[in-house]
């Protein structure tokens, strides 16, 4: 299935509850509405980090690693300013290819590919392949005349979210950094070749407080199915009012979705959720329902989505989305 990041939108609108929730996986995030994505300026009131450039690019060799920071307006967490880390090779004159890392904010947890284009002092930057957590995401903006800072806007392909990005470049380096993890080992390769990385897991589960009923109650129904040790979070966080934690699943048999699919529903209804949407196809799974609960004494509703998906290179991934409802 072609499914950060290239991204298929998917909208599930809960039957019985009449909401959308935003879908996310190791391709995509989907949301139901969202406004559409403005040209930023330099000059917007936003513009609280970007960096000054000429129109004079000498076209010098943008091989290296970068640095910088992001804004985002949708997310929500400690923080709306997230950094990003690019290592890239020059491939033609024109162009160039590396990998990505963000923190903070849309955290990675690992590198991803990315194409970068150059067109006078016009720079573009898209991630490419599948990554969870996030939709494709595209960095526009200008070089400066020496080739040592960018800047510009950038937007996921869905519109969910956009802001303001800035970065220097820090060296010459295309080495990718060796990093460990409690579990995984990602050894130091150059861009220059074939890059295959170790996805560990990169996150600790953490929903809001009033979530965390609707949540838990969801997660032990995947880990009483699937086993809590084959569920290796990647990803986490909350993007409009929506709860997100996407697994990579281990020991995941395709041939047994729809089995899969009705333990899950049983285990879900034990655990207190209305399932109002069951679907197995191609080993894929989406289950959606509704979760009744009380906080502070007054009653509350959330909905969930639950999806499994299989990426073109195999991978299983487990994606949980929790979200207020109305009554």
């Amino acid at each position: 299935m072609n499914t950060l990041l290239i991204v298929g939108v998917v909208v599930a609108l809960l039957v019985g509850v009449g909401a959308a929730i935003i879908y996310y996986n190791a391709s995509s995030i989907n949301i139901g509405t969202t406004s559409t994505l403005s040209e930023t300026t330099t000059t917007t009131k936003q513009s609280t980090q970007t960096t000054t450039t000429t129109s004079g690019y000498s076209g010098a060799d943008l091989s290296g690693t970068w640095e910088g920071t992001f804004t985002a307006h949708a997310w929500q967490g400690p923080s709306s300013t997230g950094h990003w880390t690019w290592i890239i090779h020059r491939v033609s004159s024109n162009k160039y290819a590396g990998v990505l890392k963000t923190s903070d904010v849309y955290p990675t947890g690992g590198w991803i590919n990315i194409e970068v284009t150059v067109d006078g002092n016009q720079i573009t930057v898209g991630t490419v392949g599948n990554y969870g957590g996030m939709a494709a995401v595209v960095f526009s903006g200008t070089v400066s005349g020496d080739g040592t800072q960018a800047s510009g806007t950038w937007h996921f392909t869905n519109n969910m979210d956009n802001g303001q990005w800035s970065g220097r470049k820090v060296s010459s380096s295309t080495q990718i950094p060796s990093e460990t993890t409690t579990t995984t080992t990602t050894t130091t390769q150059s861009v220059t070749g074939t890059t295959t990385t170790t996805q560990a897991p990169g996150c600790i589960p953490n929903p809001p407080t009033q979530y965390q009923a609707a949540y838990q109650s969801m997660y032990q129904a995947a880990a009483t199915v699937f086993g809590e040790s084959n569920l290796q979070c990647y990803f986490q966080g909350v993007v409009n009012q929506q709860y997100a934690a996407s697994f990579h699943i281990q020991n995941y048999n395709p041939q047994e979705a729809s089995n899969y699919l009705q333990e899950l529903n049983t285990t879900l209804a034990n655990n207190g959720w209305v399932t109002t949407t069951l679907v197995s196809s191609g080993g894929e799974i989406h289950i959606a329902g509704y979760y009744n609960t009380t906080i502070n004494g007054a009653p509350a509703m959330f909905m969930g989505l639950l999806t499994i998906v299989i990426e073109d290179n195999g991978a299983v991934e487990l994606v949980i989305q929790i979200q207020p409802g109305t009554y």
